[in-house]
């Protein structure tokens, strides 16, 4: 699996932004571009939120 969809399962699954981009090595710029091009793509990914929100 590339990078790319390694950090935005991750992402999806909950994993922080920052969390992310020191698990795999990149910056948290390049993780928040990467997420902003989730629709460029055409990919639906939807981020797990906590059940205690209101």
């Amino acid at each position: 699996m590339d990078l790319y969809r390694k950090v935005r399962l991750a992402c999806a699954e909950g994993m922080s932004e920052r969390e992310a981009a020191r698990q795999f090595g990149i910056s948290r710029e390049s993780v928040r571009s990467w997420e902003d091009q989730q629709t460029i793509r055409g990919i639906v990914w939807h981020r797990r939120t906590s059940s205690g929100r209101s």
